[in-house]
């Protein structure tokens, strides 16, 4: 019995307790980057999510810049001069980050 009080007492304290707004867990973005291919990502929902597509295309030596839109879902490439990666290859990073592609669109030539 005292065990059942003892929870309900707990309940009642963690529900008086405010969570942090969701808002706050990633922080503003930058002013957008001039994007040389723009993927819609499935499954981005996170702060984890957008970190480790974030890492997987900074290895890369062709990328320049890279952001990451939770709310859009979206993920911008810019490329280095002269460099370029595959929709395949860009497809694969998503891919093995453990995401799934939905669309990729050029906004400049190859």
């Amino acid at each position: 019995m005292n065990f059942l009080r003892n929870l309900a007492v707990a309940l009642a304290l963690t529900a008086a307790i405010p969570a942090p707004a969701l808002a706050q867990t990633r922080p503003a973005q930058n002013a957008p980057i001039a994007a040389d291919v723009v993927i819609a990502v499935n499954g981005l929902v996170c702060d984890f999510c957008a970190q480790a597509i974030d890492r997987s295309f900074r290895r890369r030596a062709e990328v320049n810049n890279v952001q990451v839109d939770l709310t859009a879902k979206l993920v911008s490439v810019d490329f280095k001069p002269s460099q370029n990666l595959t929709d395949d290859v860009l497809r694969d990073i998503i891919t093995r980050a453990g995401y799934t592609v939905t669309t990729i669109r050029r906004t400049a030539t190859p």
